[in-house]
């Protein structure tokens, strides 16, 4: 099993599980074989559809005999007749929001023979535009995937494939979820001090995981070091080392590190790249040009000459 590095803050997929933790927003409602044992399971394969596995003695189905957790697990099988790009998909417009942050989990694994299954989020039900993980006839235990993503046009389908036609074997898909991640909102500097730059979400954060330092990069037209990072609520306030001054262009990235930033849920959250910050420094005293004996230097129209 091998998983994307893209933005691997994690797509923890498993379809309706209560896998983002105690008192997580799972929004997988539909229930079906891939939910949550202590969700709403049933006995079914409602919130999928399936391509090429109608054919001759293909199989998609809700089925007991191999699960994660719980009583059923969905499974998809094109070992028998395959079937180019067979596959399972949803889309996830139907309950996703354009520009909001999510993350996605599910337990899998392979069964047959043949070559890869992969996972994916795409702009068609057979694309691949993003990579989750695949899965080769090794994998034939339960293998957590995970992701977290923003949602859009790129992500708008979750699918589960067959790589080519005469990759033949099959999957299970159990315990699966999506829940809803703080995304980012807002920065500025300034307010507070001009060493104080804050970073403002759409919900809590954890202050359970405290990034380092160095997963922030500041830059003000050079880069200016973060020194501490603080979390509450749904605001990350981050302390510079210099000042910035007003009229500062100032942007604002993360990269994931050992402690990542996550939901209070758990779930970590994506990375920012080049966020702009609103710069709110006032702006200082002026500076005049003065002569030798302290006094304000004039220009040829009488007027104070200030210091750029």
């Amino acid at each position: 099993m091998k998983l994307s590095n893209n933005r691997e803050l994690a797509i923890y997929m498993a379809f309706f599980a209560n896998a983002g933790g105690a008192g997580s927003s799972n929004l997988l409602t539909t229930a079906n074989a891939a939910s949550d044992p202590s969700n709403n399971e049933e006995d079914s394969t409602n919130g999928f559809t399936q391509y090429g596995l109608d054919a001759g003695s293909n199989v998609f189905e809700s089925q007991s005999s191999v699960v994660h957790t719980g009583s059923y697990a969905i499974h998809a099988h094109s070992n028998d007749t395959p079937t180019s790009l067979a596959r399972i998909y949803m889309d996830l417009n139907a309950f996703l929001t354009t520009d909001k942050d999510y993350y996605i989990s599910f337990y899998c694994r392979h069964v047959g023979t043949g070559g890869n299954w992969r996972s994916n989020l795409a702009v068609s039900p057979q694309g691949i535009d993003t990579q989750i993980g695949y899965l080769s006839t090794a994998n034939n235990t339960y293998t957590l995937f995970s992701y977290s993503f923003k949602h859009s046009a790129n992500t708008r389908y979750w699918n589960f494939r067959e790589f080519s036609a005469t990759d033949d074997g099959g999957v299970y898909v159990d315990n699966m979820g999506i829940y809803p991640l703080p995304t980012f909102v807002s920065a500025e500097v300034g307010t507070v001090s001009a060493k104080t730059l804050k970073i403002y979400f759409d919900s809590a954060v954890s202050g359970s995981s405290v990034p380092a330092t160095t997963d922030f990069t500041v830059n003000d037209g050079a880069a200016n070091a973060v020194t501490n990072v603080a979390i509450s609520g749904s605001v990350v306030t981050l302390t510079l080392t210099n000042d910035v001054d007003n009229g500062d262009t100032v942007v604002v990235s993360y990269t994931a590190g050992a402690n990542p930033l996550q939901s209070s849920d758990g779930n970590n959250m994506i990375n920012l790249t080049t966020e702009s910050v609103t710069n709110n420094v006032a702006a200082g005293p002026a500076s005049y040009m003065l002569d030798s004996d302290g006094n304000r230097v004039k220009d040829s129209d009488g007027n104070d000459i200030i210091i750029p």
